[in-house]
């Protein structure tokens, strides 16, 4: 299964801890999204690696962003 998936309440989950090098920027310790895609629909979860690939991405924009100075607000933008 691919690094960040998870089954959780019959769909494909996103979750991964809040890195060591921004614990200090983001003060979640776990972060997780729902990819919104049920898992009786994408048994082997090819549709669901790459929604978690994209939020991956996302995340690491948005903590490169914490780490330049950038408020949260500026972020979500």
């Amino acid at each position: 299964m691919p690094d960040f998936l998870t089954r959780r309440h019959g769909a494909w989950q996103f979750v991964r801890r809040v890195s060591v090098e921004f614990a200090k920027l983001d003060r979640r310790r776990v972060i997780k999204h729902s990819t919104r895609i049920k898992i009786a629909d994408d048994r082997a979860g090819r549709r669901a690696v790459r929604v978690a690939q994209q939020l991956n991405e996302q995340l690491e924009i948005f903590w490169k962003g914490l780490a330049k100075g950038h408020r949260t607000e500026q972020l979500h933008n």
